[in-house]
């Protein structure tokens, strides 16, 4: 959120702020332990883990997936990637359009 401020960028600093208020919620939903939806809980780490990058994917994890494998299928894991993807791809071109009207 500071970078936001040093750029100058109001409404990228909006955008993570709200980022930042869901990351919260998502810690916060993944480490109660009172979750009684452990596929939504494993989802959510799975998310959190691939949202940073693929190695942030713990042998730990993948047993966790491998485990619960009749519940948490192949379609369900390519789905998550592929909207993952997709979210990075178009936080790339919203950064990319920013920084193109920064510069005329």
């Amino acid at each position: 959120v500071q970078l936001c401020d040093i750029l100058e960028n109001p409404r990228l600093k909006a955008s993570m702020q709200a980022i930042r208020t869901a990351r919260d919620k998502v810690d916060r939903a993944t480490s109660d332990s009172t979750n009684n939806d452990v596929l939504s809980a494993l989802v959510m780490k799975v998310a959190k883990a691939l949202s940073y990058s693929p190695s942030r994917m713990t042998p730990a994890m993948v047993e966790q997936i491998r485990a619960m494998s009749d519940v948490l299928t192949a379609p369900m894991l390519i789905e998550l990637v592929s909207f993952l993807a997709t979210i990075q791809m178009l936080h790339r071109i919203e950064v990319f359009n920013h920084v193109v009207k920064q510069t005329k």
